[in-house]
């Protein structure tokens, strides 16, 4: 059998490559009509018998992660990374380090924002590639920029908060995303989220609420609902950035649990459970649309944010207080200077200096 190498081998990876429009129940979900599977395994048996006889088969299974996309709004990397290495939550330090930041160099700039973000979820996929050659025991900035072979551009104000936090470690490199996009969020909403603002009607209010009443043990929280749909919102205005809407996988008016369905978009722990695909069908039969998933983010937020917003109240007063205390201590130090330097004896001032001069004259 002979190959031509160009219209061969794209004939053959057309006739291994599937839509995923098809729903375990038959159904067929034609949001994911642009997304693809890839039968890999019939792919090497094809190349191996008919084209690259004897040689090394695709190594499918050290492959990370492979997904056909248009969009980057998937949760890229990030459940998987945190697989790996085993998330630990802020500190108390990090946050003030962080708020003291986001304070001088963010806050009310939505580009940098979404500057410092991308270059936290590029960090994120190059440390989940690079897993087997990352030590862990050090810090982001020592593993990204003093090692060398980082191929992403970073921002300089991401570069210059890691290289003066370098105590911050890779286990907290996703939460510290995650605080980055509940700051900001609100920011981005107001700036560049219009699309995504259109109000609830009364009767899809009424089936929300008539659908977490008297809910318990759900899988799918309001709280890790509202990170999903911050996270979703926040990556599609990314793409605005990097003028990639042409490429949307989803139109304004589309259901939203349509696109929710989407395993990237969650938790291992989540789309893995058996309680996922149930729960998204439940959520779907409510008909919220895209175009209305701020205001239902804001419907079903639920007290968690209203601490994070009390906690960075609290952090904030702390840093106030800490450079109130600086600069009185600074005032300190020069009212004692100046006081030394009063008591320090002048010629022609002292009685004995007069005294002195005038014998020599």
């Amino acid at each position: 059998m002979e190959f031509d190498k160009k219209s061969e081998f794209t004939e053959i990876l057309l006739s291994n490559t599937f839509r995923e429009i098809y729903m375990p129940n038959s159904n067929i979900k034609y949001n994911n009509y642009n997304l693809f599977s890839i039968d890999f395994e019939n792919i090497e048996k094809i190349l191996e018998e008919n084209f690259i006889r004897n040689a090394c088969y695709l190594k499918t299974e050290e492959i990370a992660e492979m997904k056909y996309t248009g969009e980057e709004f998937i949760n890229d990397g990030i459940s998987d990374l945190n697989i790996e290495i085993k998330p630990k939550d802020l500190d108390e330090g990090d946050k003030m380090a962080f708020i003291k930041f986001y304070e001088k160099n963010l806050k009310d700039n939505l580009d940098s924002c979404l500057e410092f973000n991308e270059g936290l979820k590029n960090i994120i996929l190059y440390v989940y590639k690079n897993i087997k050659t990352i030590n862990t025991s050090k810090g982001i900035y020592s593993n990204i920029f003093e090692g060398g072979g980082f191929p992403y551009e970073i921002c300089k104000d991401l570069k210059s908060f890691l290289e003066n936090n370098k105590n911050i470690m890779l286990n907290k490199l996703t939460n510290l995303m995650i605080y980055l996009e509940k700051f900001y969020f609100e920011l981005a909403i107001e700036k560049k989220g219009g699309e995504f603002k259109e109000k609830l009607d009364e009767k899809t209010k009424e089936k929300i609420d008539e659908y977490y009443k008297n809910k318990s043990g759900q899988l799918i929280t309001k709280d890790k609902l509202s990170a999903t749909i911050i996270r979703f919102i926040l990556n599609d205005l990314m793409n605005q950035r990097n003028d990639q809407t042409k490429n949307r996988l989803f139109e304004m008016n589309d259901n939203l649990f349509d696109i929710f369905s989407n395993k990237f978009l969650w938790e291992e722990s989540i789309y893995k459970n058996d309680k996922f695909i149930g729960e998204i069908e439940e959520y779907r039969k409510l008909g919220i649309s895209v175009k209305t998933s701020y205001d239902f983010y804001k419907y079903i937020v639920t007290n968690n944010f209203k601490e994070f917003e009390e906690e960075i109240k609290g952090i904030l007063e702390k840093i106030n207080n800490e450079e109130k205390a600086k600069l009185a201590e600074i005032k300190r130090e020069e009212r004692i200077k100046k006081e030394k330097e009063l008591e320090k004896p002048t010629i022609g001032t002292n009685t004995d200096d007069v005294k002195v001069l005038e014998d020599k004259t």
